[in-house]
């Protein structure tokens, strides 16, 4: 029996270890004329940016399939309760959807990668509104984000890729054998 295994490439660990991603941005626009954004929040702006221009190659400005998943962990350290992670990985239902889209067919097997950034604090009121606002079926924008020499956030908007689902699991809510157990590494 031949078993079809299908890597979709998105995340590339080398590249985002060059990026050095490190934290959080967002934005919301109070006029309400745009989504919100929110996205890795990177050191080294060149390969952040070579990120999501390979999700913009392959995905186009719209997840459709929703091969990536941003998900949220508050208290995902044990140390450190009030501390929270995000996980950014693919997501085996979408990355199948992505591969039929690309003529992949049936691919019975998805190799899913995960990047996870733990971060201090409880999750921002703007990181709960947002999920409030993903779970109303708004979309929201992943951006790529890069700090400027006076500490101000610096969005990429022309590689922002729209989203429609974003998680928010507890840290008590994963069991240890199941993928995003890698928050607890």
């Amino acid at each position: 029996m031949e078993v079809h295994l299908y890597d979709p490439q998105l995340i590339d660990h080398d590249l985002w270890e060059e990026a050095d991603w490190y934290g959080l941005g967002y934005l919301f626009d109070r006029t309400q004329q745009e989504p919100p954004r929110v996205g890795p929040l990177f050191r080294n702006a060149q390969h952040g940016r070579e990120i999501f221009e390979r999700w913009r190659r392959r995905l186009g400005n719209t997840d459709h399939h929703e091969a990536l998943r941003f998900v949220l962990v508050p208290g995902a350290l044990a140390a450190a309760p009030d501390r929270y992670a995000v996980l950014l990985s693919t997501m085996p239902e979408g990355v199948a959807r992505l591969a039929a889209s690309e003529g992949q067919g049936d691919v019975g097997y998805v190799v899913t990668r995960t990047r996870v950034c733990h971060l201090p604090g409880p999750p921002s009121p703007f990181l709960l509104t947002l999920r409030q606002y993903a779970e109303q079926g708004q979309p929201y924008l992943l951006t790529p984000f890069v700090e400027r020499d006076d500490h101000t956030l610096d969005p990429i908007p022309n590689l922002s890729i729209l989203k429609r689902r974003l998680e928010v699991r507890p840290a008590a809510d994963i069991a240890p054998d199941e993928p995003d157990a890698a928050v607890f590494q």
